[in-house]
């Protein structure tokens, strides 16, 4: 007899689906069904990114088979809390990582653009002069080539690249073994042609695309954070005891409190010795009118008059004011 299948666990609609782990394989699924929440934030409520998001999303997904058990018992012991916090998690993780990865799209074109200028001017001159050479060999026709001037801008050399590569490849039958060149490096040209064009074209639009994907990408880090953050308190409500919260759910920012730099221990300079300097008196008598003249600082008989209390130090009879050196001072 086989044991009957027990029906599937429903979650809270609509978001049943995020609830297990792994559940959505398509991180751009999760994207374009979490796009209405995060375009639906305010510009004020994002969360500062300062931290790396793809740490970030690897500790969530790698800590969620840890977090999801928690579920049940948030749902019979906290009514008031969201459960979409504990089912939309994993979406929330797989919508910024491919939030942060259209981010990471939109300066590529723009960051490789020099080496593919660089490459391409070389890849140039190298078909041009291949070229040269088998027009005066009779190869190619004479007329085959217009003129082509030293120096081009961006788009025309990408132009150019593409109108060498076609017309040595029309003639490859004849010429193939005897120049330098091979198919490889035609057809290198005409993909450096291709990304060189479509670089020009989007170079005014980079910058406003490129700040739309950021700010898209914040949004979507938003979300997660705060459904991480609710998750955290409801654990740390139901599992109280000290250290767990951590192992469960570490704080997002943890790591980077680790890599702070510790201060420097502060080098203490040695007490700089300090000489008095004494003039030399003249005679006996010039000392003794300078002692009487001067106010006494100190007194060294022990049978002249007592002190009078200081209004804040203790006064001379008090034992615990130090030796009777430093009490000995004058009104």
């Amino acid at each position: 007899m086989t044991k009957p299948v027990s029906p599937p666990r429903v979650l809270s609609p609509p978001t049943q689906a995020a609830a297990v782990p792994g559940h959505h394989p398509h991180w751009a699924d999760d994207y374009k069904r979490i796009l209405p929440q995060a375009l639906a934030l305010d510009p004020k409520e994002l969360v500062p990114l300062n931290v790396n998001l793809m740490d970030v999303v690897a500790l969530v997904l790698g800590k969620l088979p840890q977090i999801i058990p928690f579920r049940e018992q948030a749902a019979a012991e906290l009514p008031n809390f969201k459960l979409e916090s504990f089912d939309e998690l994993g979406a929330y993780a797989h919508a910024a990582g491919y939030a942060h990865a259209l981010w990471c799209g939109t300066s590529e074109p723009l960051s490789k653009f020099g080496a593919w200028l660089d490459e391409g001017t070389k890849l140039r001159a190298l078909l041009l002069a291949d070229i040269a050479a088998l027009r005066l060999h009779g190869l190619i026709p004479a007329d085959s080539v217009g003129h082509f001037d030293a120096r081009v801008g961006f788009r025309k050399l990408g132009f150019d690249l593409m109108t060498l590569a076609l017309l040595l490849r029309q003639h490859w039958p004849t010429i193939e073994h005897k120049i330098p060149l091979a198919l490889a490096d035609l057809d290198r040209a005409c993909e450096l042609s291709e990304r060189i064009i479509g670089a020009v074209s989007i170079r005014k639009e980079a910058p406003k695309v490129r700040a739309a994907a950021a700010e898209q990408r914040l949004r979507n880090f938003t979300l997660l954070v705060r459904a991480y953050e609710d998750v955290r308190r409801a654990i740390a409500f139901l599992q109280p005891k000290k250290g767990e919260l951590e192992q469960i759910a570490p704080s997002l920012y943890t790591e980077r409190k680790r890599k702070r730099r510790k201060p420097k221990a502060s080098v203490e300079t040695p007490p700089t010795e300090v000489t008095a300097h004494f003039e030399p008196l003249a005679s006996a008598e010039s000392h003794a009118l300078t002692f009487a003249s001067t106010p006494r600082l100190l007194q060294t008989s022990s049978t002249q008059a007592p002190f009078t209390t200081h209004p804040i130090l203790p006064a001379t009879g008090d034992p615990s004011y130090g030796s009777t050196d430093t009490e000995r001072m004058v009104q």
